[in-house]
């Protein structure tokens, strides 16, 4: 069993700093900025969201009476696939700038289709993971 309040910490951090870290990276692996800026808009509203439970979260129960665990399947799932799809966003930025994803729109595309399967395994994952 794993503690509810690591779970909740490990998946908060790295959603919220693999976010942070993509925003600040657009610019420089998507040289062209206007560019950087429709794909960091694509991330927007699911970066928003995350930030919004979590403050919500820690600011309404906060983790002094945290007793809550969960399952090593359910937490290493969890983990596993928040980690996975937050560095894919950076991956696929990577690949833009590299020339292997070839055209804005491929890219754009890309980063939806990765933070859209990232927003519905965590539309599941909060109401568990963050009673809300």
């Amino acid at each position: 069993m794993v503690h509810g309040y690591v779970l909740r910490a490990i998946v908060c951090w790295t959603i919220l700093l693999l976010h942070v870290a993509t925003i600040i990276a657009a610019p420089f692996l998507i040289v062209n900025f206007e560019h950087a800026m429709q794909v960091i808009l694509i991330l927007m509203p699911l970066t928003g969201l995350y930030v919004g439970v979590v403050v919500n979260f820690y600011s309404r129960d906060g983790i002094a009476d945290d007793q809550e665990s969960f399952s090593l399947q359910f937490s290493a799932l969890t983990i596993f696939l928040v980690f996975t799809f937050s560095v894919a966003v950076i991956g696929v930025q990577y690949l833009y700038y590299g020339g292997r994803v070839e055209t804005l729109e491929q890219l754009k595309r890309a980063v939806g289709i990765i933070d859209t399967a990232l927003g519905v395994y965590s539309g599941f994952m909060i109401k568990r993971l963050f009673r809300g």
